[in-house]
């Protein structure tokens, strides 16, 4: 007498215990998240930079606005001035038209810096992702303050902070396990399975077993596919490395470039300054002459221009100063901001 129906039920698991290139896969992509983590940091540092550029442009031309107000305002003081004494016959016509034609160039270069004055914040607006025709009220912040340390060790912290560094550095942690990948396809892969058996036969004496065991795959060889791709693979690492080599010299030479340029811009702010103190004083000592009446209007427009034009340079050094700043920080892969 047997069974009419015999039902049997098989189940069977695999497991890899030992697959190299997935330990190696893990720390690629791992480098590659801190990749996009460090792309990000940098985007926003290189902003950052953008922004205090053309934060400070704006400001200076700003100043220089409201410094060209108050020149044509004295401008036009003294075109009416020297106009009374031509109806009076103490100057010549020529004198009062050279008094006019001063006043209205006045005008006209406060005109041009207003309209580039209006660019400028038209762009810095479209730089911070706002539309160029919202308003925007400059703040006069403290400027940023110039690193007091010496150029070596500039280039030391530049060494360690810069984010193109760290990108390169994992570049080649990126590459080198790329190697490793391609090197663990000369090993083994070990692969553990099991198998679970049970059956309604009634002539069976073990009606439920497990089996279980170990298996291995070894590729011995795959022509010459292998062996060229670890070559590439090992040359791409080289690659990575000599790319980074050349990423610390390129950042050692913008350190070195900038703290340079920082000084020659420190040193032609105090020149500046010391020439707008010289034609400031020589200005009151022409105004005081000037009412006096010993000294032409010529002589009067010229020392007002030069003090026009050693205000202006005052400013515009004092705008290099910023930007040499900000260009030092940023070769040092430091974040700041315009608020302390």
């Amino acid at each position: 007498m047997h069974d009419k129906e015999i039902g049997e039920f098989v189940v069977q698991a695999q497991m890899p215990i030992f697959i190299p290139a997935t330990w190696y896969l893990y720390s690629l992509y791992t480098s590659g998240a801190e990749i996009g983590d460090l792309i990000l940091d940098y985007t926003r540092q290189m902003i950052s930079y953008q922004v205090s550029a053309m934060y400070y442009q704006c400001l200076i031309l700003q100043e220089m606005s409201e410094a060209m107000e108050s020149q044509v305002v004295a401008g036009d003081a003294l075109e009416r001035e020297v106009a009374s004494y031509e109806e009076e016959g103490l100057v010549h016509g020529w004198q009062a038209k050279q008094a006019q034609t001063f006043a209205f160039a006045r005008h006209i270069a406060l005109n041009r810096t207003k309209r580039i004055f209006r660019q400028a914040k038209a762009d810095l607006l479209s730089t911070m992702g706002l539309s160029p025709m919202s308003d925007l009220a400059l703040v006069r912040e403290e400027p940023l303050d110039a690193p007091k340390e010496e150029l070596e060790e500039l280039i030391f912290q530049a060494l360690l902070e810069n984010p193109q560094l760290h990108i390169a550095d994992r570049t080649v942690e990126i590459q080198h396990d790329r190697a490793k990948i391609v090197l663990s396809n000369f090993l083994p892969h070990l692969i553990g399975f099991a198998s679970f058996t049970s059956t309604s036969n009634s002539f069976v004496l073990d009606k439920s077993y497990w089996m279980g065991g170990l298996a291995g795959v070894l590729t011995v060889f795959n022509g010459f596919a292998n062996v060229n791709e670890y070559k590439a693979a090992r040359e791409q690492e080289k690659e990575a490395m000599v790319q980074r080599e050349e990423a610390s010299l390129t950042i050692m030479l913008q350190v070195i470039k900038a703290h340079l340029n920082l000084q020659d811009v420190q040193e032609e702010l105090v020149l500046a300054q010391k020439k707008f103190e010289v034609v400031s004083g020589r200005l009151n000592e022409i105004k005081a002459k000037w009412e006096e009446g010993i000294i032409k209007p010529s002589e009067k427009l010229q020392a007002i221009a030069k003090l026009d034009s050693a205000q202006r340079e005052v400013m515009k050094a004092r705008f290099q100063q910023q930007v040499s700043i900000a260009t030092l920080l940023n070769a040092m892969g430091k974040s700041y901001g315009l608020s302390k």
